[in-house]
Formats: C-alpha cells, sequence, structure tokens
C-alpha cells in the first residue's frame, strides 16, 4: 500500500458464525530515536458490512495517565499501532469489505498482512489433548476455546472413555477459557476431559 492508496479484500462470512475477528498487520520501519511518534507508515483499516455500515478497529486509550489504563478500548482510527483488528459479535451471513488506507506512508510503499478468523459456536478443548502423562495429585491447567461470554462453563473428567463423567466445576464464568485442575487419585489410561455450555460441548 502507498500514499493515498486504498486496497480492498472481500472476505465471504458463512451462517453460524459467533464472532469474526480480521487482523492487519505491517513491519513497521524503525522509528529516529527523537520522534514523537514510534508509528512510521499509518495504515488505516476500515470493515464494511453487508448492511452498509462500517467498523474502525479497537483502540486502547493512549494518554500518559495511571487512571486510564484500565479503561476498556473502543472503535476508533489507530494512528499509534501496526496491528489493528477489528472483531463482530454474531455477525450476519453475506460479504464484508475490508479496506487498506495508506494514511501517511513516510518511507512507502508498506507491505502488510490481513489474517481473519471465524469462531464457530463449538467448545474446543486444548489441553490436556490426549496422549499426555498426569500424575495422580498434579495441579493441571485445563485449557478450551469458546466464543462469547454468556453462561457458565461445566468441566468434567472421566476415568472409562466417557462411559461415566465426575463433576469438576458448573460454575465456571463465561468469559474464563482456562481452570486449574487436581488430577485424581486413580490410575487409568482411558481419562478424558469435558467442557460444556449449554448443549455445546467439547473434549480432549
Amino acid at each position: 500500500i502507498d500514499q493515498d492508496s486504498t486496497n480492498t479484500h472481500m472476505l465471504k462470512v458463512p451462517a453460524g458464525v459467533k464472532e469474526m475477528r480480521v487482523m492487519t498487520y505491517w513491519m513497521d520501519p524503525a522509528a529516529s530515536t527523537l520522534a514523537n511518534t514510534a508509528l512510521v507508515n499509518d495504515i488505516n483499516t476500515q470493515l464494511n458490512l453487508p448492511s452498509g455500515s462500517s467498523l474502525n478497529p479497537w483502540i486502547l486509550d493512549s494518554n500518559p495517565n495511571p487512571a486510564n489504563l484500565n479503561n476498556p478500548a473502543v472503535r476508533g482510527v489507530d494512528s499509534l499501532n501496526n496491528v489493528e483488528q477489528v472483531t463482530i459479535e454474531n455477525p450476519a451471513a453475506g460479504n464484508y469489505v475490508l479496506e487498506v488506507h495508506g494514511h501517511s506512508m513516510a518511507q512507502g510503499p508498506q507491505e502488510y498482512y490481513v489474517v481473519y478468523m471465524y469462531v464457530l459456536d463449538e467448545i474446543t478443548v486444548t489441553n490436556p489433548i490426549g496422549g499426555e502423562n498426569l500424575a495422580p495429585g498434579e495441579d493441571v491447567r485445563i485449557h478450551w476455546g469458546a466464543a462469547g461470554d454468556q453462561g457458565n462453563f461445566v468441566i468434567e473428567y472421566s476415568e472409562d472413555e466417557g462411559a461415566s463423567w465426575t463433576l469438576v466445576d458448573n460454575q465456571v464464568a463465561g468469559y474464563q477459557r482456562v481452570y486449574d485442575w487436581q488430577v485424581p487419585a486413580n490410575i487409568t489410561s482411558k481419562g478424558l476431559i469435558r467442557v460444556s455450555r449449554g448443549s455445546t460441548t467439547g473434549q480432549s
């Protein structure tokens, strides 16, 4: 991308997506140590929705005030960072257009990358995934991926390949994605971990 030019990228969103994440990244040249802003090439991104509206990326408050550190990110034009991300919860199916604009390119043209992902309504257990050797009494951190933060997660384990399940916790907050669990005393080679929320379930 170069000064004042705009590239467009079409993203086709299927039905059933719970969250859409789009990120633009570029390896910005090193700024002078005397520069007020570290960003040399300022690229701006905007996601245009099928409805005709558009979304800017998330930005944090950059004021050097400790009181602002806990402020949540808001959508806006980012002129400080070389990574810009737009997210949408429950996006409508259809064609989305990402506009990448060369706003202020002191050392252009600039190569950039666009990455995106669709988070479906599913739970994926990422640790343990199978094949690990866990010792009785050992503390293990269970990891999983899921979309959204509504409703509690239920964590269970099985010692017999899922024929029966033992409850670990049924009040894990919907925003959590990790849980510290102590491995039970019984020895088995048929252990499984299951994480569920409502009717959605994932297991190792």
